[in-house]
């Protein structure tokens, strides 16, 4: 006995690793915890297995149970599950599917209460509340749960209770668990529903770095009943959204800057060498001047798309390393596509000393949103200029048809590539071409006879435009006119415009346009649509926002879509409600959850004469109706035209207020030190 607790005193406890099970949420193999998923982390999970799954008088409770789950926030996590016995057969078709067959795509979520909330518990005592299977057609799980975990070095006790509203849901009156961390790479873990009790084995790794996860878990059920097997595997990953770390800070107007960091000596460039080496970091469109003694440098953001904060980052380490020795004041614009986006000033030398010795002058430098505050280029005597260069991007990414949880199968998805040319013919006017290119990577549903076959990617090119950006600075207003062909076959104009308010906490946006459907001669087929939108940031970091936006959409719907998105990093997670009024006058309900994901290099100086890239802002989106009893495919309502890249991916991705740049200037440093081109002769380390 003191062998065993010097064993489980001795060790210090595992960081806080989230399993997801498979009834939706994380915690002790079949009961939850009170602890919730990192803020700002993904996890995947899969089991062989689906608890409590008794459908049409039938038990059947082997099969596949997927689960994603996000921690959305501080204390929130929501999961999206999908659980099924057949991955392919179609529900609508009684004799397509064996008896005892069900289809289950929903969501559950989990918030941790605040600690201050609860001033009278132990601060190694957690207690949450959890909606499980709240969402989706069917809701053959569903619960309501409260549950409490306290911890003791490697020990965690969880008790709870649950209140099912189906009768085969499997959480439901009292439950617990213990867990043991046994040592870094696998605990036990011991836990009881009712009558029902489970051993659960785990094992984890770190195999990429220490912030993911890979684990597997062994389960066993130690009593007889049919709620689950008697064993199964489970399998699953924890993931960092996005691997650009912020500072966490509050409100504070100080940044902190780290004194242990290394100390480097900057590379020494010559004044003539200047434009080479801006083009050896990727800005091939630059000009350089002075007014007075005040350098004035202006770059273009091509080839740093996850955030013009790198662009920015990278430009200041270069003009450091060729004027820094001594105080002087400079001027650094960052542009894209005929926008200017963001606006450093300051002290040239300090910027030296910040890069060099971790100085703190750093907290002087000006870093505003160029958008708000226009920039005067008079009286400025340039060096060189080439920013008026003809560099083609050539953007190649995937695009698919997908379809998630439905009667038809548990996932569908036809696979190509977008293929997009942009070439710049004028001062923000510039042609944009895309092409279609179907892989042949498709799943059945999608092949000739097929429930989606009408929907399957096809090669075309899809777009045929040239896009005007203006900018008005008197009123903070940026619009973007576009005219030419889009989806193949529709001719018409578009338009759209953005306009900030309290630099940058409030944006109102305006979209229109009218195209008609060529292909169909004489007859008459224009597609109109009118809509407004006005997005709010939340907090003090702009790391959430609150958008809502409604009018006429592209087929005809009238309806309303409130969006509430999460940025990590470059990642945005958005949970969105849509309501939309159909043709027939029919009302239909949506809810869903989108990703935008920087599918592209973060510093990309390919080649000279083509800027060869990936998309800024790849999307995967999920959703399923809700207030009906199916999850039949309806793609016509909430459209918005795709004509290209829009204002919000050419300002930062949203990300555009003088409040956001000024809480990350230590990206500035951490993006010259990871993203610049280093010459290794030149780099001295203390």
């Amino acid at each position: 006995m003191v062998f065993i607790c010097s064993l489980i005193c001795s060790h210090t406890a595992s960081a806080q690793l989230s399993l997801l099970n498979s009834n939706g949420y994380s915690g002790l193999g079949m009961v939850p915890s009170a602890d919730v998923i990192g803020i700002g982390k993904a996890s995947l999970a899969y089991e062989n297995q689906i608890p409590g799954a008794v459908h049409s008088g039938s038990i059947n409770d082997q099969g596949f149970n997927y689960n994603v789950g996000f921690g959305v926030m501080e204390g929130l996590e929501v999961t999206s599950r999908i659980a099924t016995q057949d991955l392919h057969c179609n529900m609508f078709i009684n004799v397509n599917c064996p008896v005892g067959q069900m289809r289950d795509f929903s969501t559950s979520l989990k918030y941790r209460l605040p600690h201050q909330w609860l001033p009278f518990l132990d601060k190694n005592t957690n207690v949450a509340l959890g909606d499980v299977d709240f969402g989706g057609a069917a809701s053959y799980f569903s619960s309501k749960y409260a549950v409490a975990t306290h911890k003791v070095g490697n020990l965690q006790v969880t008790l709870g209770a649950g209140k099912s509203s189906k009768p085969d849901a499997p959480l439901h009156g009292g439950f617990g668990g213990i867990q043991w961390d046994v040592n870094r790479w696998s605990r036990l873990s011991y836990d009881q529903i009712g009558k029902d009790a489970w051993m659960h084995t785990t094992i984890y790794d770190h195999p990429l770095d220490s912030k993911t996860d890979v684990y597997v878990t062994l389960n066993n059920h130690l009593t007889h009943s049919d709620v689950t097997q008697k064993s199964w595997i489970g399998m699953g990953v924890n993931l960092p959204l996005s691997e650009v770390q912020e500072n966490n800070l509050g409100n504070d107007e100080t940044l902190p800057f780290n004194k242990k960091s290394k100390r480097i000596r900057l590379p020494r460039i010559k004044p003539f060498d200047l434009q080479d080496d801006l083009i050896k970091q990727g800005f091939y469109k630059a000009k350089f001047g002075v007014r007075g003694d005040d350098l004035i440098l202006q770059v273009d953001q091509e080839n740093f798309q996850w955030n013009v904060m790198d662009a920015a980052g990278v430009a200041l380490g270069v003009l450091a390393s060729t004027f820094g020795d001594k105080p002087r004041h400079f001027e650094l614009m960052v542009s894209n596509r005929g926008l200017d986006v963001l606006s450093v000033n300051g002290d040239i030398g300090c910027v030296k000393k910040w890069l060099e010795q971790n100085d703190s002058c750093y907290l002087d430098l000006e870093v505003k949103s160029a958008l708000h505050h226009p920039f005067e280029w008079s009286n400025v005597e340039w060096s060189f200029d080439s920013t008026s260069q003809v560099r083609p991007d050539l953007v190649i990414s995937p695009t698919f048809v997908n379809t998630l949880g439905t009667e038809y199968g548990i996932f569908d998805i036809d696979l190509g590539a977008n293929v997009n040319p942009v070439v710049r013919l004028w001062n923000g006017g510039y042609l944009d071409l895309n092409a279609i290119v179907p892989m042949g990577i498709r799943t059945s549903n999608f092949n000739q006879g097929g429930a989606f076959h009408s929907q399957r990617l096809t090669q075309q090119v899809s777009r045929e435009v040239v896009h005007q950006v203006i900018d008005i600075p008197k009123i903070n207003t940026q619009a973007m006119g576009t005219a030419g062909k889009i989806y193949q076959n529709y001719s018409g104009f578009g338009f759209e415009t953005q306009t900030f308010i309290n630099q940058g906490k409030v944006r109102m946006d305006l979209q229109g346009g009218e195209f008609k459907d060529q292909s169909l001669g004489s007859l008459t087929a224009r597609n109109k649509y009118a809509l407004a939108s006005l997005r709010y940031s939340i907090d003090n970091r702009y790391n959430a926002t609150t958008e809502v936006q409604g009018g006429k959409y592209w087929l005809g719907d009238k309806g309303i879509i409130v969006t509430e998105r999460f940025w990590y990093g470059d990642t945005a997670l958005n949970f969105y409600l849509q309501r939309s009024r159909q043709l027939d006058s029919s009302y239909i309900n949506f809810a869903g959850f989108q990703l935008w994901i920087p599918l592209t290099p973060r510093a990309n100086s390919s080649f000279d004469a083509v800027n060869i890239r990936g998309t800024n802002q790849f999307t995967f989106t999920a959703d399923s109706k809700i207030g009906s009893t199916d999850n039949k495919i309806t793609s016509n309502v909430g459209v918005v035209p795709k004509m290209g890249d829009t204002l919000i991916q050419l300002s930062n991705q949203d990300r555009n207020s003088d409040r956001y740049y000024e809480l990350r200037r230590e990206r500035l440093k951490q993006a010259y030190l990871d993203l610049r081109v280093e010459d290794r002769k030149s780099w001295v380390f203390d």
